[in-house]
């Protein structure tokens, strides 16, 4: 029973997968009418899929998947495209793309002498951080564009959900404790208490967010600080104001989160005060910078092209020095002590694996 549901999430994470690559493979006009029939194509592919796997059986299903899956959504991008040829190289070339995760579930299957179980948890282990970053910006293209950023504490709320998935698919497994969430309440608290403290700052964007949001992410792992900061921009704009920026500010500052939790905690670089400080300024600029300045010309300006974006940026680039400058300096002076004090409590109270110490 436990091997047939893992298999079936399985496949439906892989279906919708290859379907968005696929499609986004395709040179297709997304109208309003054009999405409404790519809905339609995707709900009778997964009908014919269901009826394929639970009415046939799972395991015949599987060998007929070219017929029930690849076949329609061939045609169907044809329908949409108005081409024939480039619809069956979109759909190859996202298979090709699946494959990987299958390969990578074959070899820990090898490793660790497991069977179908584990190579289905393994390619959903795969491929639901790849839907994850197909979905969010798919989520803020369809707030921006469907509803003209009226709805975006509806969009808000759609991407902290997204960010919260990959966290639950995570824990899950390890079947986690209240007191394990705590850290990332605490941790997010803080963040939002230090941007109100530190608006009283002249300088703008003089804040400690980013640097709170990196420090947690190195001490508890990259999707805690992917968390992190999608909860820190979403209750802070509580504060400050939410509006059509709010996604956009989720996004950049739990992606800073994630870059920090994959390169530091048991990554490649080393925890030290001057690899962190350069880490925390280059993600403020390039990343979080990067995202909210076209973001803003996305929102506000009337006609968009690289003349309103190039404005955009220059006229970014103070703030984004600042904001770099603050995060830099917050890293440098309270990095260290505040790592020190979380790895303590982890290991006082076993909220999580002791991580290994980089040396300083």
């Amino acid at each position: 029973m436990i091997a047939l549901a893992v298999d079936l999430c399985n496949s439906v994470a892989v279906t919708l997968f290859g379907i968005a690559l696929s499609a986004a493979f395709c040179n297709i006009h997304w109208t309003p009418k054009a999405k409404k029939r790519m809905l339609l194509y995707t709900l009778m592919i997964f009908c014919l899929s269901g009826i394929a796997y639970l009415g046939v059986d799972p395991g015949f299903g599987r060998y007929l998947y070219p017929l029930h899956t690849h076949l329609p959504l061939v045609l169907a991008l044809c329908s949409l495209s108005h081409e024939r040829l480039w619809p069956v190289i979109s759909v190859l070339t996202a298979y090709l793309c699946c494959q990987l995760r299958r390969w990578l579930a074959l070899i820990a299957v090898a490793i660790f002498s497991g069977g179908d179980t584990m190579q289905y948890a393994v390619e959903i282990i795969v491929t639901v951080p790849l839907l994850i970053l197909l979905l969010i910006p798919l989520t803020l293209f369809v707030g921006v564009y469907y509803f003209a950023g009226r709805k975006y504490y509806f969009i808000s709320l759609l991407i902290l959900l997204e960010c919260m998935l990959p966290f639950f698919l995570i824990f899950e497994g390890r079947k986690p404790q209240a007191r394990e969430l705590v850290p990332i309440a605490v941790m997010s608290a803080l963040a939002v208490v230090g941007r109100t403290v530190f608006s009283i700052v002249p300088l703008p964007n003089f804040k400690p967010v980013s640097a709170i949001v990196i420090i947690t992410a190195v001490a508890f792992g990259p999707e805690t600080g992917f968390l992190t900061g999608a909860l820190t921009g979403f209750l802070s704009n509580f504060i400050f104001g939410q509006g059509p920026w709010t996604p956009w500010q989720m996004f950049a500052m739990g992606l800073i989160g994630f870059l920090g939790g994959v390169c530091f905690h048991n990554g490649p670089l080393r925890q030290s005060r001057l690899s962190l400080a350069i880490f925390g300024a280059v993600c403020s600029v390039l990343v979080y910078g990067g995202i909210m300045n076209p973001s803003t010309a996305l929102i506000w300006a009337r006609t968009l092209d690289w003349k309103v974006l190039l404005s955009y940026y220059l006229t970014g680039i103070p703030w984004d020095l600042v904001r770099g400058a603050a995060t830099a300096l917050f890293l440098w002076f309270g990095a260290e002590p505040m790592l020190e004090k979380l790895e303590r409590i982890q290991i006082k109270y076993g909220l999580m694996e002791h991580r290994e110490n980089a040396e300083r």
